[in-house]
């Protein structure tokens, strides 16, 4: 039984034209008139025509030029994200996401991670945020270093080629919808099976918001809700496949709604006393832990940035599962 539940049932590459033009201009510099001959350089009619082009040199150019942006790039991924991420191999890269991580789980079954940059941010709401509720204060700051998180909520594929079993309720959903019907401590054995974890709460909300300080990801505007999650208003009475609304700015998708995903985090009715560093907050007298995100059958609200609920470690719901995450300097081959 979960604690709250009100179910509803930089630079662009330049041109090949460009190299061109510095070709000419090279030459250009090279035939320049001496200064006493300058009156008389000005004063003919036409210019002599220049070569043609060398393919060769134009050719050089846009390679050296090519090289000196992958380098570019390079310096600015290892700052943006750390230096710990030096020997991390990326395999494909997106336009939302710049760096993922493919996991083997076996029998030709991936996940995916997506390198979430390290930053500051202000976790839970502002007091005057409307559909707040009191467990998301008082705001405060928090640092988190670079990790990698569940590009996609775990699914039910996922989860039977690690654990030999499919404890879904929603199974006519299809092997690619999120895996329910799990608890925390559930999750965690998930976890201890293929090297990764349960992301911290504040890991959580920081790679929910992307950025951003609105309700949700994309905004504040609930209109545009259905476009990005699956919850009570849209959902049909069931979980969906992840993945088929659109990503947030860091290219994960589904961290509204489809299912509340367990955090590692026991939960705690206020942000008093919470760690400022990113890290799971494990102290507390009470027994459940922290759910993130909202699911298919709950309102609007749970699907906020902000929003918080809980659960017993045991318990097992159907509108609950859950995503993982991977400090990068516990990536295989390190």
């Amino acid at each position: 039984m979960n604690v709250r539940a009100i179910p509803l049932g930089g630079a662009l590459l330049v041109a090949a034209g460009g190299f061109v033009g510095l070709w000419y201009a090279s030459q250009a510099l090279q035939e320049t008139e001496p200064e006493g001959n300058r009156d008389s350089a000005l004063s003919r009619a036409k210019p002599a025509p220049m070569p043609a082009p060398d393919a060769a040199v134009i050719e050089r150019l846009r390679r050296e030029t090519e090289q000196r942006e992958a380098e570019r790039r390079e310096a600015e991924r290892r700052e943006r994200f750390g230096p710990e991420i030096g020997d991390l191999v990326a395999i494909g890269k997106s336009a939302q996401s710049l760096y993922e991580y493919v996991k083997d789980l076996g029998g030709g079954v991936t996940l995916r991670l997506v390198l979430i940059p390290e930053g500051l941010f202000m976790m839970g709401s502002p007091e005057s945020g409307p559909g707040r509720w009191s467990d998301e204060s008082p705001q405060h700051r928090v640092n988190v270093k670079s990790f990698l998180m569940g590009k996609y909520e775990v699914t039910q594929r996922q989860w039977q080629a690690v654990m030999g079993s499919n404890p879904s309720l929603f199974q006519n959903a299809g092997l690619n919808a999120p895996v329910e019907w799990v608890s925390w401590d559930d999750c965690r054995e998930f976890c201890e099976k293929t090297g990764l974890r349960l992301p911290s709460e504040a890991e959580w909300e920081y790679a929910c918001r992307a950025g951003t300080t609105t309700r949700w990801s994309f905004g504040d505007g609930e209109s545009a809700l259905g476009e990005h999650a699956w919850y009570g208003a849209n959902s049909g009475g069931t979980t969906h496949p992840v993945g088929q609304k659109k990503p947030n700015g860091w290219g994960l998708y589904d961290m509204h709604g489809n299912v509340c995903e367990w955090c590692e985090d026991w939960y705690h009715d206020s942000y008093g006393g919470a760690p400022a560093d990113g890290s799971a907050w494990i102290s507390n007298k009470s027994a459940p832990r922290v759910l993130r995100g909202g699911s298919w059958d709950y309102t609007d609200g749970f699907a906020r940035s902000a929003g918080r609920d809980g659960g017993t470690p045991g318990d097992r719901d159907h509108g609950n599962g859950f995503r993982v995450a991977l400090s990068p300097v516990l990536s295989e081959g390190r």
